[in-house]
């Protein structure tokens, strides 16, 4: 009955979202370090929220912090197209 439902809705060609397919154990030690980098992103920004600013010194740890999250992220980034390449 569901199949029924699901194909008067999106039709008989839809395409199959292959997000959490893993092939090898290379893609899963990869994608569980993902996870493991957003959710330490995700819990130092909310002790950020609570973090009080006193010295210009706080400022400059914080936008360096932030600096080291943005670069590591975006290394993670080309290091995932880099893998997806030589598949």
């Amino acid at each position: 009955m569901s199949c029924l439902f699901h194909r008067l809705i999106f039709g008989s060609h839809t395409k199959e979202v292959k997000i959490l397919q893993i092939s090898s154990l290379d893609q899963l030690k990869h994608k569980l370090l993902q996870v493991i980098v957003i959710v330490l992103v995700v819990t130092f920004f909310k002790k950020l929220l609570g973090m009080d600013v006193k010295s210009f010194q706080d400022l400059l740890y914080l936008a360096i912090a932030i600096l080291v999250i943005a670069v590591s992220s975006d290394l993670m980034h080309a290091q995932s197209d880099i893998k997806h390449s030589e598949e």
